[in-house]
This record gives structure tokens, sequence and C-alpha cells, in this order.
């Protein structure tokens, strides 16, 4: 059983990318660049963290999620917002301090708790830009990027192996907080 939900967490965390690229390309939707950039960096780096560490069918959700970011990535390059701000420059400092922090310690939990925390540094600039202007970005994306890692955290082999379990449920809770705002919108 923990296949099949490590399978729905990868079909739709990926199977997603495409209604919302094809909201960037009608222009629907303008991702924040420098998370994209940071997004794609970040979840390469947890694929590598955590397959060094456990085979879970967790994986499956961090295959789909590189994927994802790799075409939302090459998307954002053409049509995305900022890239160069002073929030996108801290994203950028605090994800290679993370990555040093990884390669120093070498201890997987550190890795992936340092790897979240820049991953919410990350994606400030997509919080600001959803609250500045709830209609730059489109619900479905992210309320699907809210159930898929649901599905990953119940495909781990140990549910209390917190290294199986932060990205998910971290992934969850961040997924959330980018759709408040564009479901709360009120248009005039």
């Amino acid at each position: 059983m923990k296949e099949v939900f490590g399978v729905i967490s990868f079909i739709l965390v990926f199977g997603i990318t495409f209604p919302y690229a094809w909201d960037i390309l009608k222009g629907r939707a303008k991702p924040a660049r420098s998370t994209r950039i940071l997004f794609f960096f970040l979840m390469a780096t947890t694929l590598f963290v955590q397959s060094r560490d456990f085979t879970s069918w967790v994986l499956a959700l961090t295959v789909g999620e590189v994927l994802s970011q790799l075409i939302l990535l090459i998307l954002s390059i053409k049509y995305g917002l900022g890239g160069l701000q002073k929030v996108d420059i801290m994203s950028y400092v605090v994800f290679t301090l993370a990555l040093a922090g990884y390669l120093a310690t070498g201890s997987t939990l550190v890795a992936l708790i340092l790897l979240c925390t820049t991953d919410i540094v990350a994606f400030i600039p997509t919080l600001v830009k959803n609250f500045k202007d709830p209609t730059s970005d489109t619900p479905l994306f992210y309320i699907v990027g809210a159930i898929a890692p649901a599905f990953a955290f119940l495909a781990a082999s140990d549910y209390g192996d917190i290294n199986q379990t932060i990205v998910p449920v971290y992934l969850v809770f961040v997924n959330i907080l980018a759709v408040i705002p564009i479901l709360l919108y009120k248009k005039p």
C-alpha cells in the first residue's frame, strides 16, 4: 500500500505542473523567479540527501518535485517576476549556508531541517506576491501541492522517522499558507 501512496504523490505533484505551466504561458500565473530557482536546487539537494539515508516511497514525491521544479524554473526565466531583489539574494545566501551546514555535518536530519528552513525563505517572494496580488497565481497548484505530500507522508515506511516525514509535513504546511490569500481574495 505504501507504494500506491508514493505513486499517487508523484502523479499529483508532477501532474499539477502542466495546468500550472499552462496558466503561466497564458499569463494567469506569474511565478517568482527566485522561488523557482531555489526550489529546483532545494528539491534536487533534498532528493540527494534523502536517497542517501532511506529508500521509502516518500522519494517519489521528491522526484516529482524535482521534475516539476525544472519545468517551472525554465518557464519562470521568461514569464516570471523578480529574481534579484534583496529578499531573493537573502534566499540564495541562506540556501548556500544550508548546503554548507549539510556538508559540514553530514547529518541527514540537520540537512533536511536546513533545507526546509531555506525553502521557507525561498518561498517568501511567492508568499509576499500572493498576499499583495492574489490574482497573480492559481489556487489549484497549491491545493494539489498540499495533497500530494500528504500521500507521500502515508508512503513513509516509518512514520516516526523524522528524516522521512519532515519534508512532506513541511510541504503540506507551506502550500496551505500560499493558497490562503488566493482563496480569501474577493473580486471587486
